[in-house]
Parts: C-alpha cells; sequence; structure tokens
C-alpha cells in the first residue's frame, strides 16, 4: 500500500495574516475560551449541516424536513461518520504549526509538514478562486524552496471555472477534481456540436459550467437511446451501448423513495504529463 501524506491547504490562514492586524487585549482565559468556542463551533456546524450536506442544491431546505438534534449527534457522527469532519481534522496539521512555532512561522515550518518521499494530498476547504490562487502561489514558494515533494492537489467543482488560468500548475500539482460533468473545449465532438448549435440558431452556446445546451443534449440522447434500444424495459439504471456523452454522463439508481437518481461521480485528473482524463465512479 502506498503511503500518503494529507496536508490541509487551508493556507488562506498563513496567507491572510498581516502586520497592519489590529490590536486587541484579552486574558490567557478569555482567549481559550474563544478558541475553545470556535472549534466547538466547526464541530456542532459539521454535525448538524453534514446530514443536509449536497442534497438541497440550488434551493433551500425545506421547512418541514427536521434534522435530527440533541446531544448525541456529534459522537453517533465521529463514530459513524468520521469523513465528516475534513474541515476539523484536515486543520490540525497547521494548527501543529501554530502552535508550536506562533502565528508568523515561516513557510519553512510548514514545509516539513511535507514528506519528501512520499505523496502529498492537499485538500483545500474553498470553491473560491483569490484562495485558491493563494495557495497555489504558496505550493510555488514551497516548491522553489524545497524541490522535490510530490504533491496532489484536491479541490472542488468550481475549480473547473478557473482551469484556464491555472491550467499549468493544475498539470504541475496532479489536480483532481470533483464534479458529474467535464467540458473538453478540445474534444472533437464538443467542438462539432459547436458548430451546428451556431448554425442552428444563430448564436453560440451560452457560456456556464456545466454547459446548458450540452447538458440537455446529453440528456435527450441517452433517453432517446435507451428507449430506442430497451423500449419499456429502459429505466436508465444500466449502461447503454453505444451511449457517449459529450459532458454529462448518466447513470441512475432508484432512491428509497421511488424516484431515481444519477449516481455517477468523476474525478476530473490533471496529471504531471499534462494531460486531462476523467476517472468515472
Amino acid at each position: 500500500m502506498k503511503k500518503t501524506s494529507f496536508i490541509l491547504a487551508l493556507l488562506m490562514a498563513v496567507c491572510s495574516i498581516t502586520a497592519t492586524a489590529k490590536t486587541v487585549k484579552m486574558s490567557k482565559a478569555t482567549l481559550l475560551d474563544k478558541i475553545k468556542g470556535g472549534w466547538a463551533g466547526q464541530v456542532i456546524g459539521c454535525t448538524y449541516g453534514g446530514p443536509t450536506e449536497f442534497k438541497w442544491r440550488g434551493k433551500m431546505i425545506p421547512d418541514d424536513h427536521q434534522i435530527v438534534w440533541n446531544d448525541t449527534r456529534a459522537k453517533h457522527y465521529f463514530d459513524k461518520e468520521p469523513g465528516l469532519y475534513d474541515d476539523i481534522y484536515m486543520d490540525l496539521t497547521f494548527v501543529d504549526v501554530f502552535e508550536k512555532k506562533g502565528l508568523d512561522a515561516p513557510i519553512e515550518e510548514f514545509a516539513k509538514a511535507f514528506a519528501p518521499s512520499v505523496r502529498n494530498v492537499v485538500v483545500l476547504n474553498t470553491g473560491r478562486s483569490p484562495q485558491l490562487t493563494a495557495v497555489l502561489n504558496k505550493l510555488d514558494e514551497l516548491d522553489a524552496k524545497y524541490p522535490g515533494a510530490v504533491v496532489s492537489l484536491f479541490g472542488y467543482t468550481e475549480w473547473l471555472m478557473y482551469a484556464k488560468y491555472n491550467l499549468d500548475r493544475f498539470y504541475k500539482y496532479d489536480t483532481y477534481i470533483p464534479s458529474t460533468f467535464y467540458y473538453n473545449a478540445n474534444s472533437a465532438r464538443t467542438l462539432q456540436l459547436e458548430r451546428n448549435y451556431r448554425q442552428w440558431f444563430h448564436v453560440p452556446m451560452m457560456i456556464a459550467q456545466p454547459s446548458f445546451a450540452l447538458t440537455g443534449y446529453d440528456h435527450a440522447m441517452y433517453f432517446i437511446q435507451g428507449i430506442k434500444k430497451q423500449g419499456r424495459n429502459f429505466v436508465g439504471t444500466g449502461s447503454i451501448v453505444g451511449e457517449q456523452p459529450v459532458q454529462t454522463p448518466l447513470r441512475f439508481v432508484k432512491t428509497a423513495k421511488g424516484g431515481y437518481r444519477n449516481q455517477l461521480l468523476q474525478l476530473i485528473h490533471y496529471t504531471f504529463n499534462r494531460q486531462i482524463e476523467a476517472v468515472t465512479y
């Protein structure tokens, strides 16, 4: 089994500390209480929000949906679904450096958290572009001072929107982006479909992630081919021979409440040898 070093890429904290910060005086007991409150807030937030994560994308959670909450919930999820607390345990690497070397710890101290002989997985806990850029800059600085460390960067679907600005560094840091879709601007099929769209509708496709036009095309082709080949037996749960989506692959599973949900997930992988591959699950 390959050994892997997991490093939190919450380098935003490191990048945002400035000498112009306002000075506030408080007792050690007060500071300790605030720190404990911050950690408790993270635990409560993960515990309370975790069961609803990704289930109501783009809309509000219905008022009639009850979230179970009592004093057993945190221990329950720590025991049953510890991965829910990645926002917390991934912070500990940098907290350890802060504790030992102070908030103004030099980059050399953070570099020591990277193992030179194994792969380091850097997890950035945000999908926002400014924080991504700050972390990429920090990784470049680390790489310049300590070349040879192998880094794999794991991020958010939103990063696909910034790929054209960060492509070289996505390749350099072996970046993985989870997504249910992937728009390959260099694909011959994609380019031909875009040309056809302009010819048919006299306007280019709307720029969006994911592309609305390609999403509609993939859905239509999936169901048309499925019904054509399987007739009334088609329910969308199996593979369709010859079905090749342009952007959005589909594989449905029946839910407990009677509907169907697309379960297919991809990791868009920007490799060291400057290739882009879609690893499908």
